[in-house]
């Protein structure tokens, strides 16, 4: 069970933009 899904979202959140970011930069 997540514990807290507010803080798993900011992570999933952080990775997409990570991934869009280095997608971009190209």
């Amino acid at each position: 069970m997540i514990d807290n899904p507010e803080e798993q979202l900011q992570r999933v959140v952080s990775r997409l933009r990570k991934v869009v970011e280095d997608y971009s930069a190209q």
